[in-house]
């Protein structure tokens, strides 16, 4: 799934997963499928978005203060 028009191009912090093994089930993720991941993007908002979509920050980019994160730690 790729991001918002809103978020291409935006900072952003790939959210904690919860990854379990789904091969032999319905739920397993299809051959060639990339995987997708929760990230919450530098506006506060959470998406979808799929792996391929994704691309390290530039250097030098700010790291996003703890305090902050919008989930439990």
């Amino acid at each position: 799934m790729p991001p918002s028009e809103g978020a291409k191009g935006s900072l952003a912090v790939v959210a904690p997963q919860l990854f379990q093994e789904w091969s032999g089930t319905f739920l397993e993720r299809e051959p060639d499928v990339p995987p997708e991941y929760y990230v919450t993007i530098d506006n506060g908002i959470t998406e979808t978005i799929s792996e391929d979509w994704l691309e390290p920050a530039p250097a030098g980019s700010p790291l996003p203060p703890v305090e902050e994160y919008p989930w439990p730690t």
